[in-house]
């Protein structure tokens, strides 16, 4: 299986881009691994926040493949334990080819990218910025993969 996380906005602090490339870069090591981003909308006053995230989906589901089995990070989403999440993802390799993982931006999803999902994902019930989202995401894919493969990363 091959998996993509696309990821709205870019990372402006040089601390938190060093931490989520080391993740990608583990990440990459064990199963073929993407990160992609997606350009962000200006937040801009007066503009209605469904405009914003209207443009952000359009331009984030041109990059998900009809047969792709995807993940919509949202708070809202249902809630996995670490092993968990190892479990599901290992559950649905038999079914799909692709997997993507999809982090909005400082506005989160619009309803067009939320109805594609084959899966809503919560990382937290607390609400986080877009930039922490993408290092928590990293995170937690890196330890479903070390989960899956015996490796000494998770503690229960």
């Amino acid at each position: 299986m091959k998996y993509r996380l696309l990821s709205t906005g870019k990372i402006r602090n040089k601390h938190i881009q060093a931490l989520v490339a080391d993740y990608e870069g583990r990440i990459h090591r064990m199963v073929p691994f993407e990160s992609v981003e997606i350009a962000d909308e200006k937040i801009q006053s007066g503009r209605p926040v469904a405009a914003i995230q209207k443009a952000e989906g359009e331009r984030l589901l041109k990059k998900i493949p009809a047969d792709a089995c995807t993940v919509v990070l949202d708070e809202k989403g249902k809630q996995l334990s670490s092993v968990e999440l190892a479990n599901w993802i290992q559950g649905m390799e038999s079914r799909y080819r692709e997997m993507i993982f999809c982090i909005g931006g400082a506005l989160g999803h619009g309803e067009e990218v939320k109805a594609r999902a084959d899966c809503l994902l919560s990382l937290s019930a607390m609400t986080m910025t877009h930039t922490m989202a993408r290092l928590f995401a990293v995170e937690q894919l890196y330890r479903a993969f070390a989960i899956q493969k015996g490796l000494p990363y998770h503690n229960e």
